[in-house]
């Protein structure tokens, strides 16, 4: 899955095989990435739900980035900058 921030600054990138959530600067201008200055990996999903895969995402209006778990039934909130879980349904 793929989903920019609202600023359209940052572009998240879910990696299923490796079960995180990464985060990458994006110039909306030249289309380039770069590692975001806060870090590559936004959530590691591993530890959290083990038998589950990150699959599917959006970025909302306020910033967070919601998760869709295949072989979960589970989508969950994260801050779009610490990766904190802020919402599990």
């Amino acid at each position: 899955g793929l989903a920019w921030a609202p600023d359209h600054r940052t572009l998240y990138y879910i990696d299923s095989p490796r079960r995180r959530v990464e985060r990458h600067a994006y110039d909306p201008s030249t289309g380039e990435l770069a590692a975001h200055p806060a870090g590559l990996v936004l959530v590691d999903t591993a530890a959290q739900l083990p038998d589950a895969l990150p699959d599917g995402m959006a970025s909302d209006s306020e910033g967070h980035v919601w998760v869709a778990f295949w072989g979960a039934g589970r989508v969950c909130r994260y801050h779009g900058i610490t990766g904190q879980l802020l919402r599990d349904v």
